[in-house]
């Protein structure tokens, strides 16, 4: 099935028909995992310049958007996958980045997207990502921590500046203001229990992890997942088990919350954290490849 009309997002009239296409993509395993459901739903909460492409009834049948301002991603609805549509939208995401970098990611045994991709003049980076997945079902082993030191949720009014101040310290590429954090504690798919901290027995804080999910009715999802977004810990506590802990502990949350699985994303160059997270029993699902517009 190919489309019949192509037009821009109309806002909250199309939002829930977006995320339901992706909820039907992703029951079948199209395509990446990532983004999370609760990346789509803030992304398009505020104004955006998502694409839609319809049947002749007006129906979903592709939906397509960028994130960052250059990672494309989109989803077609199962059964009317055509290349056609693919092309349309990769030639809009390039129509909307004026000569800048256009990035894709894909997984890495999509050889049809790949071939696709190098024939619309992408060309693949060096760097690859892993998606990673745990089953919240499965065995937990309670997590261990250093002596004295505890693990609970961000108290907002005590410890927000600390955990704003800790993440610009451990990605100083991505530095946060305090309003900036509170936005984040705004968006869809953001859960107060799901803000963990670890403090030190001085009272410092000195680890964090963040997980998000983006809730749906069941028979939308009968199998909910959340992502582990965010884990830091700082460096005088490396190799303490701190880490380890505070993953056990989100595990732990996300259990507690009633989802299935958790996922989350790692570089594939960062051995010390695969490993960190397959010694708490996530595995990988996908290796993915990203590819970027060489014909600017």
């Amino acid at each position: 099935m190919s489309y019949h009309s192509q037009r821009n997002y109309r806002g909250d009239a199309d939002r829930a028909a977006i995320l339901d296409l992706w909820l039907a993509a992703r029951a079948l395993g199209q395509g990446d995992p990532w983004p999370g459901l609760h990346v789509l739903a803030a992304a398009l909460t505020e104004p955006c310049g998502a694409q839609l492409w319809c049947d002749q009834h007006d129906e979903l049948v592709a939906a397509a958007l960028l994130l960052e301002g250059s990672v494309l991603v989109w989803a077609i609805r199962p059964g009317a996958d055509d290349e056609a549509i693919e092309v349309s939208v990769l030639a809009w995401g390039q129509s909307q980045v004026d000569g800048g970098g256009l990035f894709v990611p894909v997984r890495d045994d999509d050889l049809r997207l790949v071939q696709l991709l190098e024939r619309s003049g992408f060309a693949e980076e060096p760097w690859q990502m892993l998606r990673m997945v745990r089953g919240l079902l499965d065995p937990l082993t309670p997590p261990s921590l250093p002596a004295g030191c505890t693990i609970r949720p961000l108290n907002p009014p005590h410890d927000l500046a600390a955990a704003t101040a800790l993440h610009s310290k451990l990605f100083a590429g991505d530095r946060k203001q305090i309003s900036e954090r509170k936005q984040l504690m705004a968006a869809p798919g953001y859960h107060s229990q799901l803000d963990l901290i670890a403090v030190s027995p001085q009272g410092e804080l000195v680890g964090y992890c963040l997980g998000m999910h983006y809730p749906v009715a069941a028979h939308h999802h009968p199998t909910p997942s959340g992502w582990l977004e965010l884990i830091g810990v700082a460096a005088p506590w490396h190799g303490r088990g701190l880490g380890r802990a505070l993953t056990l502990a989100m595990v732990e949350a996300m259990r507690a919350e009633g989802l299935s699985h958790v996922l989350l994303s790692v570089s594939a160059d960062n051995l010390t954290a695969r490993r960190m997270f397959e010694h708490c029993g996530f595995q990988v699902r996908h290796r993915i490849r990203w590819y970027v517009d060489a014909t600017g």
